[in-house]
């Protein structure tokens, strides 16, 4: 990009305070530059005012004005220093084939009128914004639509991309697996491209589309940014709840089937079984793959090696780890396909963590089963127990969560939050550290009506949608701005209206869906989990060694979630209509989207490799 000035007629008042006028203004600064869309200049553009003699005029006043392009000054009025130099920060507009425009005015002196092109930034995002039905052989019913922004959000206009079919891992084209027809190679004024996808008669292997940006200017080179959508999809459509566990992730269809992905061990190597798919043995399954059994669930919850899954009519089926009784079934003995758990409690609803699990009963009547060394069971014991076993207190609870393997937290029916278990991070939330075996109320009057759990916090929201976080802080996961323990409910900052907290097992951060569905992490992101995007070295601040962020930050993309749920290192949403998407550790496929052994920092597209 180059900076150019011209002279025309300008505008503010050129004198300074002590009197003396300025006859002069000269560009001197910021000429000859290449820039980004959306990003400043290297360098600011700096005028020089001087009085008839060329002696420099301190307290000049001049003017910026945007003219064209859709650029921003980060001042529009500045004052020249005692030097007579005055500077203006000017960002970039996002249309790449808009001259960017700019003038210097000035009482009395002719403006100065500065002028530039952009080009695509180095850390340009793109990801698919809306993808097809599943399909056979034949056309897609719908176009693929990507979009190229900047990194806070912002659509890039006019950028050139440049489509490509992968198969295997092999970039072809033409591909017999398929063909892209009707493809757009400029975005248009959202920032969007899109294509269509004609599936090849016999697509044997992996088949993915690769959409690329083109930029020219050095050092920027082909194919700056792209994004891999892969071409047919067995549920990512149709996806109507996610749980995440330890290493792994179950959702729902909307028919209720079930599919599992990620890693199929427990913590030790040993064999667990946790995606149901009638296989016990140390795998990483990187799509979603259908739970053996064929039966139709209505809730599913996933702990850290076991799930567990209710029918419409209440049954209780579980899977996975089962070596410390949190299948309920009066034994330790594991199961690598759904078995049927007979109670004599119905289950309207099921909570799972580290080796437990809890459910409510119609009445709100809560019952824990599984490991109980830190008094997660609420009964008073830290006995293990292998059948559903009451929560002391005889308290209706409308909602529960388990803080991992330190105890457990529950919202009861008159809005009152009760916690128990270990409390060495003040995880419970009642002013202290101390270990309570049975349900206590946490310290303040707070009318929440969702909570969530991490490994040593857990954090509740309030009807008008403000976020409260207490204990463990190592990492920011209260998001306060700080690393300090809070013992007691602490306001999230930010001031955003939440709609809905995260769920699942969780680790060492936070999440949250805004009003509108835009999804907001906090606290640790050594692996990706905040679902951020790429951030430069040091951008973000460090938690007791470890890349973190203490205060919330929005989950990259365009995406709209209805849900969130939280493994420990990686996360995953449901979204209004987009499908599923998964971020952070993918390196035993806990992402869901057809690749293992990265870390997706942006949210990918839960995919798979068959057809249904």
């Amino acid at each position: 990009m180059l900076v150019s000035a011209i002279l025309g007629c300008g505008g503010a008042d050129s004198t300074s305070p002590g009197g003396a006028r300025a006859a002069k203004v000269l560009l001197v600064g910021g000429g000859n530059q290449e820039g980004f869309a959306g990003e400043p200049l290297r360098l600011p553009v700096e005028v020089y005012f001087s009085d008839a003699g060329d002696n420099a005029v301190g307290g000049a006043h001049a003017t910026g004005v945007v003219t064209s392009g859709g650029g921003t000054l980060a001042s529009t009025s500045v004052v020249s220093d005692s030097h007579g130099h005055a500077t203006f920060v000017w960002t970039m507009g996002t249309d790449l084939d808009q001259v960017n425009t700019m003038e210097v005015r000035a009482t009395s002196l002719p403006a100065i009128s500065v002028s530039a092109t952009s080009d695509v930034p180095h850390d340009v995002r793109i990801g698919p914004v809306s993808l097809p039905d599943p399909m056979p052989p034949g056309q897609m019913l719908a176009p693929i639509v990507v979009q190229v922004s900047t990194p806070d959000g912002r659509p890039i206009i006019h950028a050139h991309m440049q489509w490509r079919i992968n198969w295997d891992g092999d970039e072809i084209q033409p591909c017999l697996c398929g063909s892209l027809s009707d493809t757009t190679t400029v975005t248009d004024s959202t920032g969007r491209v899109s294509g269509k996808f004609t599936m090849g008669p016999n697509p044997h292997g992996a088949v993915f589309i690769t959409s690329r940006v083109i930029a020219s200017l050095p050092p920027v080179v082909t194919g700056i940014a792209s994004t891999q959508i892969p071409a047919y999809w067995l549920v990512s459509r149709t996806l109507s709840t996610i749980s995440a566990g330890g290493d792994f992730s179950c959702a729902l269809s909307s028919s209720g089937a079930a599919f599992c992905w990620g890693y199929n061990q427990s913590s030790d190597g040993s064999e667990a079984g946790e995606l149901g798919r009638g296989q016990s043995f140390p795998e990483a399954v990187e799509v979603p793959a259908a739970v053996t059994g064929g039966h139709s669930f209505s809730r599913v919850a996933t702990g850290t090696y076991h799930t567990c899954a209710l029918t419409s009519s209440h049954q209780m089926y579980c899977w996975g780890d089962n070596s410390d009784g949190q299948f309920g079934n009066g034994t330790r003995i594991g199961s690598s396909s759904p078995i049927l758990v007979a109670t004599t409690q119905s289950f309207k609803t099921l909570f799972a963590g580290f080796q437990s699990t809890c459910g409510l009963t119609d009445d709100g009547s809560a019952f824990c089963w599984g490991r109980n060394g830190e008094g997660g069971l609420g009964d008073s014991t830290r006995t293990t127990q292998l059948t559903p076993t009451a929560v002391s207190g005889s308290l209706h609870f409308s909602t529960l969560t388990i803080l991992h393997r330190h105890g457990a937290c529950g919202i009861s029916l008159n809005g009152v939050t009760y916690c128990w278990g270990t409390n060495d991070t003040g995880h419970l939330g009642d002013g202290t550290t101390i270990e309570h075996l049975t349900p206590q109320p946490i310290s303040g009057a707070y009318a929440f009506t969702q909570i969530m759990g991490g490994v040593g916090h857990a954090c509740g929201l309030t009807s008008a949608g403000s976020a409260y976080c207490w204990g463990d802080n190592s990492s920011g996961q209260i998001g306060d701005g700080t690393v300090t323990t809070r013992l007691v409910p602490t306001l999230v900052s930010g001031g955003i209206t939440f709609e809905s907290l995260a769920t699942g097992v969780g680790d060492f951060y936070s999440c949250g869906i805004a009003v509108g569905g835009t999804g907001y992490c906090w606290g640790d992101d050594e692996s990706g989990e905040l679902g951020i995007g790429f951030v430069a070295d040091g951008e973000l601040p460090t938690c007791n060694g470890y890349v973190c962020n203490t205060t919330p930050r929005r989950v990259f993309g365009p995406h709209h979630f209805v849900q969130l749920s939280l493994n420990l290192y990686s996360a995953c949403g449901v979204t209004a209509n987009e499908g599923a998407y998964c971020w952070g550790d993918d390196s035993q496929g806990q992402d869901g989207d057809g690749f293992l052994g990265n870390i997706n920092l942006n949210p990918a597209l839960v995919a798979t490799l068959e057809f249904p």
